[in-house]
């Protein structure tokens, strides 16, 4: 079905265009009518006659097929051939920059399959060649896949990162689709998009491995969605004193190396007693029961300021 789209005056000066032939210009402006908001299309040549030259007749089915060559080779639309009956389907990568759809609907043709190297390096092409999450370039590979590790750092490279993650119900087609670093998309992992990612990857390379946003394809080297980013620990919560609380053998031979003036028992029924039902919170009793002996050992160290007297513990 057919839809309203907008042509921008630019198009008719831009000098990428005028390489094409006239009728590959009005067709590539076709393109963008029947494309649904993803900028998604069959691709035929029978298909595309009927729907753009239908009152054409001195244009056969195989001249439209040399204007869809032409629009293939400008880049202008990426074609790819997915499921079992592997059938033609073309992809205009600058489709929403320049179609901004009203209330986008959501597309019934097969999305471009992100794991091949030729679409990763179209939305590489698509974005500029920066990264979505840090804005920096992302060095260029050589070859034609995405394996050629020696060609740039490894955290430096071309990574394909779902904006809304997968495992968060995120989609596969462009509009959820954005060309990262390596190093950007491992810390971003599987967390949905927030304002504060450029500073989340600001740190040193991690290894890229697989995560459960996505895979990583060692024939194209291109990773998505990848290793959960870390947490910051948790900060522990103090409790207040257990009923069953006891130093352990470790505990009893620490008192007796550190505290040989006391009575470790007697101190730890004190300590006990004093604590039990106070309601106050301490993260780490085993340490608190630590430093109690410690005073007591101070206390009855022999010396001019040494006293016998009872004490409060605060």
């Amino acid at each position: 079905m057919a839809r309203i789209r907008s042509v921008k005056p630019e198009f008719w000066e831009s000098e990428e265009l005028a390489v094409l032939s006239r009728d590959a210009r009005l067709l590539y402006i076709a393109t963008w009518n029947i494309a649904d908001d993803e900028g998604l299309l069959r691709w035929t040549g029978p298909y595309l006659k009927s729907s753009a030259f239908i009152y054409d007749d001195d244009l056969t089915v195989e001249g439209v097929a040399a204007l869809m060559v032409e629009l293939e080779d400008a880049g202008l639309v990426v074609t790819y051939r997915v499921g079992l009956k592997r059938l033609a389907h073309g992809w205009i990568p600058s489709f929403r920059k320049h179609q901004k759809p009203n209330r986008p609907q959501q597309s019934k043709l097969p999305a471009p399959p992100w794991r091949e190297s030729f679409i990763a390096r179209a939305y590489l092409n698509r974005d500029g060649g920066l990264c979505g999450l840090c804005g920096d370039e992302i060095l260029p590979v050589r070859g034609n896949c995405f394996d050629d590790i020696e060609a740039v750092p490894a955290h430096r490279g071309l990574s394909i990162d779902h904006i809304e993650p997968r495992a968060a119900g995120g989609s596969d087609y462009p509009s959820n689709i954005q060309a990262t670093h390596k190093q950007c998309n491992s810390r971003k992992g599987s967390r949905p998009p927030s304002v504060n990612d450029s500073a989340q990857v600001a740190a040193p390379p991690t290894a890229v491995v697989e995560g459960s946003g996505g895979e990583s394809r060692g024939g194209g080297g291109v990773d998505s969605d990848v290793s959960p980013a870390a947490k910051p620990p948790r900060k522990k919560r103090g409790t207040e004193f257990p009923e069953t609380f006891s130093p352990g053998d470790a505990g009893w031979d620490w008192a007796a190396e550190h505290c040989p003036s006391i009575d470790v028992e007697m101190s730890t029924k004190q300590f006990a007693a004093f604590w039990r039902g106070d309601g106050r919170l301490k993260v780490d009793w085993s340490q608190a029961w630590r430093n109690w002996l410690l005073k007591d050992e101070e206390r009855a160290k022999p010396g001019p300021n040494s006293r016998q007297a009872t004490r409060t513990h605060l």
